[in-house]
């Protein structure tokens, strides 16, 4: 899906004149998202190399342009002899800067690591930086203060117009009313912790069953201050040029609509609750327990055989659960090594309870030859790093529309755009849950059995509240 070159060499270090203090370099990730910008690029990546200071590194994000920005980007940086600084990545299809962005932050396609306490500094590729004291600057404000997240700072291009933004009132703070604040809040120069990011859904991101075209800052932005409240900073000095004068604006090549309908949907959603402490995703992963509806026959005949062949499509099994449904009379299979334990007339809530692991994965076994090799330690890992709604393990008639790539097989779609999915095929059948999730439904809407927890999730699955959610399949 793309190539990509590693470039760089360190730089010389010196000394920032106005810095004072004697700071630790954080390290900080510069990414640039670029696309058809050969008459900006030299400017640009050389203001990132004139910093005076070391600990840090470059994505630079190529979006298929049309032009030379490519090459050209490589050129310099071999010129320049900074390619341990640097991996300039070229995409093979245009995917937009908020797809850009996500798919670096969460190390998805680049080969490059981000931890989690690294500086994420947004640089646009036709923008630059006014001096060569930004990082300097950057990492005394965040050495000093007790902040998660900057924004502002900029000065426009060629007009000398400075930001236009201003300290978030406490009022908007408290009441975490950032979605009802001026359109313009946040703006760059944007920096951020990478796991403060992270801790965005993919949901949040996706409009209209793809990664939102315009107005991605918003979408990232937004929920970041909700988290971050009171460690949000302001930045009134000037250290970064906003470029006016090219032609890639997003008011300037997407119609104002477009912009408002975007802006719009992300801010009638849901604000997300503060943070007391930095938190991290989870990247612990385990097997995952398997609920596996089978025949009566099947079930009274050759138990080993369902494990067999279950192993045969699925990686990293935890414990299964045999469930066949016989005018309402369950029975229970739980497999713990060699042991079983067969138990009889449960109810829901009871036969969850034999759940030990954090996600569940629903398995028809008769469309098990449906599932291709899918190790669920991924699945799990896949689903921790997205907080998708839930993992479609057979993508059942999925086309390569309406799915977002999100690097290494991994693909992503949304309910609103794929409801034939659910409706043709039942939303239990071959999907993975969080099973906190499926537990506290089952208590909620007193789903008397099997039949009716299938029919009540289904129906919930489809209603318009969750039009928006996303679940991920291995394409």
């Amino acid at each position: 899906m793309y190539r990509k070159i590693r470039l760089a060499v360190f730089g010389i270090l010196s000394v920032f004149s106005i810095v004072t203090y004697n700071f630790d370099e954080k390290h900080l990730t510069i990414i640039v998202p670029s696309y058809n910008n050969e008459k900006w690029l030299e400017k640009n990546l050389r203001s990132v190399f004139m910093q005076k200071y070391s600990n840090y590194y470059v994505i630079y994000r190529d979006d298929c342009s049309k032009d030379k920005t490519y090459s050209k980007a490589c050129k310099l940086v071999h010129d320049l002899g900074m390619q341990d600084k640097i991996s300039i990545i070229r995409n093979e299809n245009r995917r937009g800067k908020a797809a850009n962005l996500w798919l670096t932050i969460h190390e998805r396609d680049t080969g490059v690591l981000i931890p989690d306490d690294s500086i994420i500094v947004i640089l646009d590729g036709d923008d630059w930086y006014p001096h060569d004291g930004v990082f300097s600057y950057l990492n005394e404000l965040y050495q000093q203060k007790d902040i998660w997240l900057t924004y502002g700072g900029f000065k426009e291009y060629p007009s000398g117009r400075k930001c236009w933004n201003d300290t978030v009132p406490q009022a908007v703070i408290d009441a975490n009313s950032f979605r009802k604040a001026s359109p313009a809040a946040g703006s760059q120069q944007r920096t951020f912790y990478a796991w403060l990011y992270r801790q965005i859904k993919l949901e949040d991101f996706i409009w209209n069953g793809s990664f939102i075209p315009v107005a991605s800052d918003i979408a990232k932005i937004l929920p970041m201050m909700e988290m971050s409240g009171q460690k949000i900073l302001y930045i009134q000095d000037t250290i970064y040029i906003y470029n006016r004068a090219t032609e890639l604006n997003d008011d300037k090549i997407n119609r104002a609509n477009s912009q408002w309908t975007i802006d719009h949907y992300f801010r009638m959603k849901q604000p997300y609750f503060r943070l007391n402490e930095p938190k991290s995703l989870s990247r612990e992963v385990e097997p995952i327990d398997c609920i596996v509806f089978v025949n009566e026959n099947r079930f009274k005949s050759n138990i080993q055989q369902v494990k067999i062949t279950l192993q045969e499509h699925l990686l990293s099994i935890g414990n299964l659960i045999l469930i066949s449904n016989v005018k309402d009379r369950y029975k229970v299979l739980t497999l713990d090594g060699q042991s079983f334990d067969i138990k009889k007339r449960e109810d829901l809530i009871s036969i969850f309870g034999h759940i030990t692991s954090k996600y569940i994965a629903f398995i028809d076994y008769h469309k098990v030859a449906h599932i291709k090799n899918i190790d669920l330690l991924k699945v799990h890992q896949a689903l921790n790093e997205t907080q998708a709604f839930g993992f479609d393990l057979i993508n059942f008639q999925q086309t390569n529309s309406n799915l977002e790539q999100l690097g290494d097989n991994l693909c992503a779609w949304q309910i609103g755009k794929k409801a034939t999915r659910f409706k043709q095929c039942s939303p239990i059948n071959g999907m993975v849950y969080l099973k906190d999730q499926i537990t506290s439904f089952i208590e909620d809407r007193s789903c008397a059995n099997l039949l009716d927890f299938k029919k009540k999730w289904q129906d919930f699955c489809l209603e318009n509240d969750n039009m928006h959610r996303i679940c991920l399949t291995i394409k």
